[in-house]
């Protein structure tokens, strides 16, 4: 069965800001905060090694870009020594579910909820104000489906899975 992330990649240190240890933090462009005062991320090269930070303050500059304060990061030096890691957050403080789409998931199968298999994605397409995951089945090729959150249900990144909720008649559409 398909696990559902834990930490989802939200974006990445950009650089220090200040000589007291602020950072900027740029957030992926698929993903929002349900809330400007999260309690703690976790940073680092990856989902595994991502460590916890403990956020003092988090105060918007521009779109998808934060000043960020941590606690125990005071100077410039140790800020620094965060600059161009990952950052990762929690799913109840973001409002994507869906990690950066791209030809990466390319191979991925695709899985309905019950863990019936659907077929595989061939590409990722980005369309103005959408992604599309465009898979064969056994009886129709090219079928489009959207990525977001309302069809994609999870991921599972050990065994190149994604668990999808078909709209009722997508297959229908493409016979």
């Amino acid at each position: 069965m398909a696990v559902q992330r834990k930490k989802i990649k939200a974006g990445r240190i950009l650089a220090p800001h200040k000589l007291v240890g602020e950072l900027t933090l740029q957030l992926d462009k698929n993903v929002s905060l349900k809330s400007t005062s999260p309690k703690s991320i976790f940073i680092g090269k990856d989902e595994q090694t991502a460590l916890p930070y403990l956020v003092v303050s988090l105060k918007p500059t521009m779109e998808n870009k934060f000043l960020i304060k941590f606690d125990e990061i005071n100077t410039r030096e140790k800020a620094a020594a965060l600059q161009g890691l990952t950052v990762f957050m929690t799913a109840n403080q973001v409002h994507s579910v869906l990690p950066e789409l791209g030809d990466d998931l390319i191979g991925y199968a695709l899985v309905d909820t019950k863990q019936t298999p659907i077929g595989v994605v061939k590409a990722v397409l980005e369309y103005p104000g959408q992604w599309l995951f465009e898979f064969d089945t056994p009886e129709v090729k090219g079928v489009l489906l959207p990525a977001n959150e309302a069809t994609v249900k999870a991921f599972d990144d050990e065994l190149r899975l994604i668990t999808v909720e078909l709209p009722e008649g997508l297959i229908e559409i493409y016979k």
